[in-house]
């Protein structure tokens, strides 16, 4: 399910009273301001300034968890579920 749109030029503004190292942290300096990049966006900014590119590899994997929560891997990363009723 997808919950916002990839393609969002709008900065996406959050004001949360944690962290998401420690849901349970107390904070006070909470105000975040977030902008979306696309990979086609970073990409063409990079080889725009000459950057040379000989291959892109994208993975099914990521460092850090995701919401809904993924499945724990190997090595330290998290992979998207799979099988009936995954995304």
């Amino acid at each position: 399910m997808v919950e916002a749109d990839y393609f969002r030029r709008e900065p996406t503004v959050g004001d949360e009273p944690c962290t998401y190292a420690d849901q349970d942290a107390a904070t006070t300096a909470n105000l975040t301001v977030e902008w979306q990049h696309g990979i086609g966006d970073v990409v063409s900014a990079l080889t725009a300034t000459g950057l040379h590119l000989k291959f892109l590899h994208e993975h099914d994997f990521s460092l850090f968890p995701s919401s809904p929560p993924s499945t724990s891997g190997t090595r330290a990363t998290a992979s998207r579920p799979t099988g009936p009723g995954s995304r």
